[in-house]
């Protein structure tokens, strides 16, 4: 028998849109920082319609209209809408049969003018339901580990900690204070209430958290207040024996993993797909292939087909993404350069990227300057770094990727290295749960316990 302080690993409330899963970026991340946590000390209120992993949580309570209820008389039209949107998605890979569903063409029309004119939220009102309450109390938290995301997760998460006297931990993994409720009738009064409640939460939370340095800088300005910064992370026993050696494949292999949005990275996937069809027709050797979910396909298959330098899938499965990256010759990292995806993603650092490095694949850069993620990688010499919008400037970038041997074994053994450092779980987690285990012991006294 080994004894250990209670509050090493604390009973965790993790309360978020997002849920433990193996698709999503969100998801995948929690995963990450999370294992090794003692499963009965993790208890999970989600909104999340992808399937649920129980190999780091068992626990899941799912949130719903007893929760959150939409203003009258906009809820049963926006509960129609969704319903329709997420009719017959019960499998693992996201398929659904159809936004319609059987429903009438006027009918579908209407809900999406509806959300139109709704634009990114409408006014909703939040509760704590009975069986919220009973389910929680059996739990009997410590700390309340949130992502937030909306006006709507903050009032819950407002109702919790003054209700149970939880002490509370936010960790910000994409600006959405930014750029949401900008948009629609009822913007500028979500926005105002957001802003507010956001802040008050904020101050009265005991720990915040960043996803990258960047994010916690320009955060400490905004808000007065410290953050601290935390990633995925990668696991130190898989990745070690990483790095490309020898000659590369042909045809060359360049890669791209993950989701596809269009006001993240579908403008510059095109731009890669154009430059390498470009090569192609200069008879290189060279293909392009997208990996993506599902649900991301179904949604840009028409626009990604209309280039031919892009092929693709096979679709992404869980236990994929490793052998993926690793056989691949080039790996690239895309993201817009329009005004409006610069804001939506100009702190945010994506999950798979710790990942791309650690795979000692090298890896093509393609974005402004003003995107943490590209900084990351062009002032740390990770990657062969395109910082202004042009297809000329990628496929230079791509040949000389193609021939320089000597070039892409240095730009990848470095990403490779600095994953290691900075991104190894032994040491993230550790951080991690110290930073809960402080937080939560600013809460009702710990007890000792033994575990086998």
């Amino acid at each position: 028998m080994t004894s250990i302080v209670h509050c090493d690993f604390p009973r965790v409330l993790l309360v978020s849109s997002s849920a433990f899963n193996a698709y999503s970026g969100g998801g995948v991340l929690l995963s990450n920082l999370f294992r090794g946590w003692p499963r009965d000390r993790i208890a999970t209120l989600h909104s999340e319609i992808l399937p649920l992993e129980t190999d780091v949580c068992e626990s899941y309570f799912k949130l719903g209209t007893d929760e959150f209820q939409i203003a009258i008389p906009f809820a049963e039209s926006v509960r129609s809408w969704y319903r329709l949107r997420k009719m017959g998605s019960t499998d693992g890979s996201g398929k659904t049969s159809g936004a319609g569903g059987g429903a009438g063409v006027g009918t579908i029309r209407y809900l999406q003018w509806l959300l139109a004119l709704a634009g990114d939220g409408l006014p909703e009102t939040v509760r704590l339901s009975r069986a919220l309450i009973e389910w929680v109390e059996s739990f009997r938290p410590e700390v309340l580990y949130t992502l937030l995301g909306s006006l709507a997760y903050i009032r819950l998460v407002k109702l919790l900690q003054e209700r149970f006297g939880i002490p509370v931990v936010i960790h910000m993994m994409d600006d959405w204070p930014e750029h949401l409720y900008r948009r629609g009738v009822f913007g500028p009064f979500l926005r105002r209430r957001m802003d507010g409640e956001f802040n008050a939460l904020l101050r009265t939370a005991q720990a915040r958290l960043g996803i990258c340095d960047a994010m916690c800088k320009e955060y400490e300005r905004r808000y007065g207040l410290p953050f601290v910064t935390f990633h995925n992370p990668v696991e130190e026993s898989e990745w070690q024996s990483s790095g490309k050696r020898g000659s590369a494949g042909t045809p060359f292999r360049i890669v791209y993993y993950g989701t596809i949005v269009e006001v993240a990275q579908l403008r510059s996937l095109m731009d890669v797909g154009w430059a390498v069809h470009g090569l192609r027709r200069s008879g290189l050797a060279v293909e392009f292939r997208i990996h993506t979910q599902y649900y991301s396909l179904q949604q840009h298959r028409s626009v990604l087909e209309t280039c031919p330098g892009i092929r693709i899938g096979p679709e992404t499965g869980k236990d994929d993404f490793r052998s993926v990256i690793t056989a691949a010759d080039l790996l690239v990292l895309p993201v817009n350069f329009d005004t409006r995806s610069v804001r939506y993603l100009r702190l945010s650092f994506p999950a798979k990227l710790p990942a791309y490095m650690a795979s000692g694949t090298p890896i093509l850069a393609y974005g402004p300057l003003e995107m943490a993620q590209i900084r990351y990688l062009a002032e740390a010499g990770a990657a062969h770094v395109v910082t202004h919008k042009s297809h000329e400037a990628l496929a230079a970038a791509i040949r000389r990727l193609m021939t320089d041997e000597a070039y892409r074994a240095k730009i990848g053994q470095r990403a490779h290295e600095l994953a290691l450092e900075r991104h190894g779980a032994t040491r993230v987690r550790t951080a991690f749960r110290s930073a809960l285990a402080q937080a939560a012991a600013t809460g009702p006294a710990r007890q000792t316990i033994t575990v086998s």
